[in-house]
């Protein structure tokens, strides 16, 4: 199921910026990879 396939995806991406020192960043990543989310539902 593709949604599941994205999820796990973004899932992984959020541990990874998690690391990133840069919130402005992360904040804008993390709004990317939702609404990519909520096109694939």
């Amino acid at each position: 199921d593709t949604r599941d396939m994205a999820r796990r995806y973004v899932d992984g991406a959020r541990a990874a910026l998690g690391v990133l020192p840069d919130s402005e960043i992360r904040t804008c990543l993390m709004q990317v990879a939702d609404s990519s989310i909520g096109r694939a539902s």
